[in-house]
């Protein structure tokens, strides 16, 4: 590294068994504020959940003024 012998040795991660476990970790850390979030934005809306629309059907859209 710059044309010279670092004094200290860097730090060694295991190659594949850590970043998947790490990985796993942060995708667990992630997903628990997001359904979070998304249970208190939907209490807020009055978010409820519609089984008659599928795709393809019809709907009225209020415009806004």
């Amino acid at each position: 590294m710059f044309q010279r012998e670092p004094r200290t040795r860097f730090p060694d991660v295991p190659a594949k068994h850590a970043e998947m476990k790490v990985d796993e970790d942060v995708r667990q850390n992630d997903a628990m504020p997001k359904a979070k979030n998304k249970a208190y934005f939907e209490k807020r809306h009055n978010v409820r959940e519609n089984d008659d629309l599928k795709i393809g059907d019809r709907v009225l859209v209020e415009n806004e003024h």
